[in-house]
């Protein structure tokens, strides 16, 4: 598995981990969206990056 592919399974686990958080209700929505919108920056740069690799 290459490297760009192990760091975006990782932050898809992360967010998960956020998800199944906040549906139990726990505090720090504000800190869980700021962190969803950080990795959701992070996949879209990996797959950018993995994109102009593969061409």
């Amino acid at each position: 598995m290459s490297q760009e592919s192990e760091e975006m399974l990782l932050l898809l686990q992360e967010l998960t981990i956020l998800k199944d958080d906040s549906e139990k209700g726990k505090d720090g929505a504000a800190a869980r969206r700021k962190r969803r919108k950080e990795i959701r920056q992070q996949i879209k740069q990996l797959a950018q990056e993995k994109k102009s690799k593969s061409s």
